[in-house]
């Protein structure tokens, strides 16, 4: 069987199908860094504290609120009540009532998809993978490819390749 591709270099650098290249791994690591100093430098612009001393306080890890503000990430602890109060003062809006409207989060594309149709989530998954399968061009190249060998195993004579 021969290898199908379409696009550039990385195109299928999310592929199911295969492994990264060398160049995607760089590629996606570099993109993740960027996003990371991105993140960095706001941080650091908003808490009016040096990216070096972000980063280092960052690595990874998880502060309590108690932490966070011992280190600078925060400016006061409370909980939600708190924070409606504050942005309340911050929008100039003492002493009056304001209506909360609750957010409730987005449906994820599986779960319009089984509301929608009533269908169970592997069900989705299923179609959902046989519809990425049957988009990648190296899986149609081999659907083409065998539906002209059933056809020739029929007696048929090929003539060109079969697409459908």
């Amino acid at each position: 069987m021969r290898d199908l591709s379409v696009g550039g270099q990385y195109a299928s650098a999310d592929s199911p199908a295969g492994e990264f290249t060398p160049q995607q791994r760089a590629a996606f690591a570099a993109s993740v860094d960027r996003v990371y100093d991105g993140f960095i430098q706001r941080v650091a612009a908003g808490r009016r504290l040096t990216p070096d001393r972000v980063r280092e306080i960052a690595r990874g890890r998880v502060w309590t609120g108690v932490q966070a503000k011992q280190l600078g990430l925060v400016d006061e602890l409370g909980g939600f009540y708190q924070a409606v109060d504050r942005a309340k003062a911050l929008a100039g809006l003492s002493g009056q009532t304001v209506r909360l409207k609750p957010v409730t989060a987005r449906r994820s594309p599986f779960e319009a998809i089984q509301h929608a149709f009533g269908m169970t989530e592997s069900s989705i998954r299923t179609l959902s993978g046989a519809a990425e399968l049957l988009n990648d061009p190296r899986a149609r190249g081999l659907i083409d490819e065998l539906s002209s060998a059933r056809l020739r195993s029929q007696g048929a004579t090929v003539l060109a390749p079969v697409h459908f």
